[in-house]
């Protein structure tokens, strides 16, 4: 089952700067519920009462909020992808109705009425304007629910290409990797701090 999976929404779109991302306001697809959070409504935010983990499985990115003082958490999976000096961010977030979503976010000079194309295991996934895809001055963002064939299609695949023209008319192409992303789920869901998969044992043995 996937965990509890949050959002942070905005990258920045220079390649030297792919790391970097921030927590600012953007648009977000009619498609996407309004993601999880992990302060409740009314609930104040204590200083020292958060703490970050990141944790990379492979090719993915596991990131975790703990709440200290409610012993919660909620995470979210990532990769970043480059192509030239255009940038794409792939997550696997919680919304609010409790439903998984994959979002993607990217440069805001993705030409929106052509769409984003999302291709895996032979499946050709087209995100569409304004249903699927939202645009900022800051970046573009598409969504879609993690559910059903296409999760299971997902994970199946050992690759996932991203395909979309910008306003110019140059196509970007973007390979990513499912490689980790199991992984990095089943430790978002059993224990964030294990160290019982067998790769851990195997290369903390070996030193």
């Amino acid at each position: 089952m996937v965990a509890s999976l949050c959002i942070s929404t905005t990258l920045t779109h220079a390649a030297s700067q792919k790391e970097t991302l921030t927590k600012q306001s953007v648009t977000l697809p009619k498609s996407l519920p309004k993601p999880a959070s992990l302060i409740r409504p009314n609930q104040k935010a204590i200083v020292g009462d958060f703490v970050l983990i990141q944790r990379p499985f492979y090719d993915w990115l596991l990131r975790c909020e703990v709440l200290l003082s409610a012993e919660r958490r909620l995470c979210n999976t990532q990769q970043v992808l480059s192509s030239g000096d255009a940038t794409l961010i792939w997550r696997i977030i919680l919304a609010e109705d409790g439903k998984p979503y994959v979002l993607i976010a990217t440069s805001p000079k993705l030409n929106i009425k052509k769409g984003l194309l999302i291709v895996f295991s032979g499946i050709e996934k087209t995100l569409k304007a304004d249903d699927d895809i939202a645009c900022s001055s800051t970046s573009c963002i598409g969504a879609f629910a993690f559910t059903g064939v296409l999760q299971s299609a997902i994970m199946s695949s050992p690759t996932v290409s991203f395909e979309y023209h910008d306003i110019t008319g140059e196509k970007m192409e973007f390979n990513g990797s499912i490689n980790g992303l199991d992984l990095a789920l089943k430790a978002a869901s059993d224990n964030i701090y294990s160290q019982k998969s067998p790769q851990f044992k195997k290369s903390h043995q070996s030193r």
